[in-house]
């Protein structure tokens, strides 16, 4: 009787979430003490849902 084999590797990658920032939209001027509107589309362009997330913005006191 003969038996033969043969092998082969496999790379499994998970389904993973990918987020992007799809669209930002920031008003012209901010002025200190007043409140402001900044829009922030966040999109998922990943094989597997996000579930929940934080977008945070943080100032630059860069002049």
């Amino acid at each position: 009787m003969r038996v033969e084999s043969a092998s082969k590797t496999l790379t499994v990658k998970p389904k993973l979430p990918d987020l992007t920032i799809d669209f930002v939209e920031v008003p012209e001027k901010i002025e200190a003490g007043k409140e402001a509107t900044i829009k922030v589309l966040v999109k998922n362009i990943g094989e597997a849902a996000s579930g929940r997330f934080r977008v945070e913005l943080k100032a630059n006191n860069h002049r």
